[in-house]
């Protein structure tokens, strides 16, 4: 059978009509089966970590502020916080932002490392670099001590003050007093101690201090500030062959010769006079001047045989004495003292 011209036309749009059907039915079925899923959100980008206040130094006792932000990036982010030497995470905190903060505990010297900080918005975890953190220990016990062997000292004698805290973090600027008058400043650039040195003129004598101050807050040597007992001459008296600088025989001064003290009504009320005049601390015992060897020599002299003092007395020689009549160095006199 042949077709005409007008059949064959017809014929055609049926069949492309039936294939348009076909078509769209198979198009329509894979949509169905596996929907076009289109994200519009920007990943994160150009993560980075720093601290408040700003720079790589916390402070010991502080509380500082870990800040993770980004660049970019959209959505709900989680930021997470880490220190390099510990696996877990020191905390997470999801939000719609592009900065997080994240506040640490007082901070302890142990809390010294590395940190850094992720962020992560579906797409990928981006990490920071790590930010090192430094501990800084502010000043919190200076201590002031002299070179002298005790608190006595005399006109003319060049003291040394030291003043050091042993756990601040340097640099540190020591600065002196003398009742709260600053005698001069020192300072410690890589820690440890600094010294002053002063001469002794009169009216040197009073209270001294020393201050250490590393930025942080300055610290005096305490409430209770340093003594020194200012003396315009050496004493006339000494205690010697004993184990410390408190403690042994009792010897006194005349014309430049040293000679003995006898016992005899030696009691603790002499020693309080002893100690002061030495500027020593509180009398203990009064023992006899043999225990302490080698004992004196025969031909040494005793120029005290009884000393009548009422323990106020600021040196031995104040005190009502009575010279020797009949005493040998088997009646010497000792005398002890706190502070040795």
């Amino acid at each position: 059978m042949t077709m005409g011209v007008t059949d064959q036309e017809s014929f055609m749009k049926e069949v492309r009509l039936k294939l348009d059907s076909i078509s769209r039915r198979r198009y329509g079925e894979t949509r169905q089966q596996a929907p076009l899923r289109v994200q519009s959100g920007i990943p994160v980008s150009g993560v980075f970590l720093e601290t408040q206040p700003q720079g790589d130094q916390a402070v010991k006792g502080k509380m500082p502020v870990l800040v993770c932000s980004m660049a970019e990036g959209t959505g709900d982010t989680t930021f997470s916080w880490h220190r390099e030497d510990m696996r877990e995470s020191l905390g997470q905190k999801s939000q719609r932002s592009q900065r997080a903060e994240l506040e640490i505990p007082v901070i302890r010297e142990s809390h010294a490392g590395g940190y850094y900080c992720t962020a992560d918005n579906g797409y990928s975890i981006i990490q920071s670099e790590a930010v090192n953190v430094s501990m800084r220990i502010p000043v919190s016990h200076p201590v002031l001590t002299f070179s002298t062997s005790g608190a006595q000292v005399f006109t003319g004698d060049v003291v040394e003050l030291r003043c050091e805290d042993k756990r601040a973090s340097p640099p540190i600027l020591y600065r002196f007093y003398h009742e709260n008058v600053t005698l001069g400043s020192t300072s410690a650039p890589f820690g440890g101690r600094a010294s002053f040195n002063l001469s002794l003129t009169t009216g040197r004598s009073g209270n001294y201090a020393c201050e250490a101050d590393n930025g942080l807050g300055a610290q005096r040597h305490g409430k209770d500030m340093s003594n020194i007992s200012f003396h315009k001459h050496p004493p006339k008296i000494r205690l010697v062959n004993g184990a410390h600088h408190c403690n042994g025989r009792v010897e006194v001064e005349k014309e430049g010769r040293w000679g003995a003290v006898c016992d005899d009504g030696w009691d603790m009320k002499d020693a309080a006079v002893v100690r002061r005049e030495l500027g020593r601390g509180a009398a203990k015992h009064t023992p006899a001047g043999m225990l302490y060897l080698p004992v004196a020599e025969e031909d040494q002299s005793v120029f005290i045989q009884v000393a009548l003092c009422n323990g106020t007395e600021e040196a031995l020689a104040g005190c009502e004495q009575f010279e020797t009549f009949d005493c040998g160095h088997d009646e010497d006199t000792g005398a002890v003292c706190e502070g040795g």
